[in-house]
């Protein structure tokens, strides 16, 4: 009897350990089994895209965070708060809702150099973390983005190693954040300015303790200049004068702040007036080894129309009238656009200072010396 019962233990403990084993085994395979196909990190983020009210973006060594104050309006909190570009927040929050795990890998912390994945505070970290969460601090989604497999194309996403925060196994990712970054210039529309040369009426500039000097040009579909407040007798360098109407096309600036002083009170003052009423003011600074510019925008009303021209008399002139080249079209704007113009300019820019490439800011400090012919003379970089 004693014999027969330690038969029928044996033979449970065999099967207990068999089923011990499977499990284990089976176990395993789930875990390290990859996804039937490609599958969303995050399954649920993309219906809840509305609620994210903060974007944190951050490396060992920077970071950068952009938060919801309104509907639809988003700030960069350490810029004192300067406007973040929606297109650019929206693109990040659907990209990593829409970015999926395509085959795991490492969950070994040693490995997680290797592909860019390590915690923050790890040494030598490279990865990008992105954190969503809504407005009352909750979070969303976490990811720390590693090293760039392929970079996306156009119609086409690109693949990087992730880990979840929180997670040992990391995964190849397919999507569209492989160039995520805590980067101003990634969050914000960096091109602040864009008026074009042909609707530049003047420009003058106006250094403390100098003679004012005036670049002027005699209609928007004029190709020459006229240069005043020179020296007696100083020839104009036309090759100069002539870029100086240029600097507000595409302005793109490098770095945004609300200057506290900075001797801009002080600074030379260079005027755009427009044809079309648009009056742009520019201050130009030296702060911390850098190019800085305040600008002030206003409408003054369009300049006075020319004089219609004389009508031609008998047949040889009128035969000449009808060979002269069509007239282009005129690329100034009417009162009423210019006047709103001037109002959105004015409440994007006032109160801001702008660093500017070095080549831009030269545009702004523009000197006699710098306006005048001579001959040996040196052109200033201006890329």
């Amino acid at each position: 009897m004693r014999s027969r019962s330690l038969v029928v233990l044996a033979v449970v403990t065999v099967v207990v350990i068999a089923a011990a084993g499977y499990a284990l085994k089976r176990q395993n395979a789930l875990e390290n089994a990859p996804p039937p196909g490609p599958t969303p990190l995050f399954p649920t983020l993309l219906q809840h895209v509305n609620d994210v009210a903060q974007i944190t973006v951050a490396t060992a060594k920077d970071h950068l965070t952009i938060r919801r104050t309104t509907p639809g309006h988003w700030v960069v909190v350490e810029k004192d708060g300067y406007p973040a570009s929606i297109d650019k927040v929206k693109k990040a929050v659907v990209g990593l809702a829409e970015t999926q795990r395509i085959e795991p890998r490492t969950a070994d912390p040693k490995l997680y150099k290797d592909i860019g994945v390590s915690a923050l505070d790890a040494p030598g970290s490279q990865a990008v973390q992105i954190t969503l969460t809504d407005e009352k601090g909750k979070p969303l989604a976490a990811l720390l983005v590693g090293n760039t497999k392929s970079f996306s194309t156009g119609i086409k996403p690109g693949t990087f190693y992730v880990r979840e925060p929180t997670a040992k196994r990391s995964w190849l990712a397919r999507g569209r954040l492989g160039n995520i970054k805590p980067d101003l210039l990634m969050w914000i529309a960096s091109t602040i300015l864009n008026i074009p040369q042909d609707r530049i009426k003047e420009v003058e500039i106006a250094a403390p303790d100098a003679k004012p000097i005036l670049i002027r040009r005699k209609s928007p579909l004029a190709t020459d200049i006229e240069v005043s407040g020179l020296p007696a007798a100083a020839k104009p360098d036309l090759a100069v004068a002539n870029q100086v109407p240029t600097a507000l096309q595409y302005l793109s600036i490098e770095d945004v702040a609300k200057p506290q002083g900075w001797g801009f009170a002080k600074a030379p003052v260079t005027t755009f007036r427009t044809f079309d009423g648009l009056v742009v003011k520019a201050r130009t600074v030296k702060h911390d080894g850098k190019d800085w510019v305040k600008f002030a925008v206003s409408y003054a009303g369009p300049a006075p129309a020319a004089a219609p021209a004389a009508k031609p008399e008998g047949k040889a002139k009128a035969a000449t009238v009808a060979k002269t080249a069509p007239v282009a079209a005129s690329p100034l704007k009417t009162p009423a656009e210019a006047q709103t113009e001037a109002k959105g300019l004015a409440s994007a820019l006032d109160g801001w200072a702008f660093e500017v490439a070095g080549y831009h800011a030269a545009f702004f400090t523009e000197t006699a010396a710098d306006l005048t012919a001579r001959p040996g003379k040196k052109a200033k970089p201006r890329s």
